[in-house]
Parts: structure tokens; C-alpha cells; sequence
């Protein structure tokens, strides 16, 4: 199966990280599809079972380094409380 992502109102090297740093550990998180980064698309392919994992809600912290916050406790929390 293959999916498009489309991002819209970021900036890819948000999601991609300098040098597709942030890419390519997210691959290794989901080994069973295979990702193509390009521009402001994500193409996903791999079984449904593999895209249904990566559907599942997720929360990402970035801007620095989100876990010296003071508060990332409460928003882990909150995050937990909300099913991400």
C-alpha cells in the first residue's frame, strides 16, 4: 500500500532534521516501510499493517531541547491523557 503525506504550515527541515537526521531515525521505528522525503510530501510504502502502526498519534517535541523544559512532565502527561 502507499500513502502520501502532504505537509502544510512547516517547514520540512522540521520534520527531516539538518542532513535528514530526524528521517532517518524515524525509519528506524517503522523498518517495514519504506519513506521517500520529498519537498513538502512524505511517501509511505509498505503493507497495511505497517501504515496502520505509523498512523497511530504521536506528539513531537522539537525547537531545541524539549526534555530540559520545566514542565515536559505535565505535558507528558497531558500527551498520555489524550490517547498520544
Amino acid at each position: 500500500m502507499k500513502k502520501t503525506i502532504k505537509l502544510e504550515n512547516i517547514d520540512p527541515i522540521e520534520i527531516y532534521g539538518a542532513g535528514n537526521k530526524i528521517l532517518s531515525e524515524f525509519c528506524t521505528y517503522f523498518p517495514g516501510l519504506k519513506v521517500v522525503a520529498r519537498g513538502d510530501e512524505i511517501l509511505l510504502d509498505g503493507s497495511r499493517d505497517d501504515l496502520a502502526a505509523f498512523q497511530a498519534p504521536v506528539l513531537l517535541f522539537s525547537g531545541g531541547e524539549p526534555f530540559a523544559r520545566p514542565d515536559i512532565r505535565t505535558l507528558a502527561a497531558l500527551a498520555k491523557a489524550k490517547g498520544l
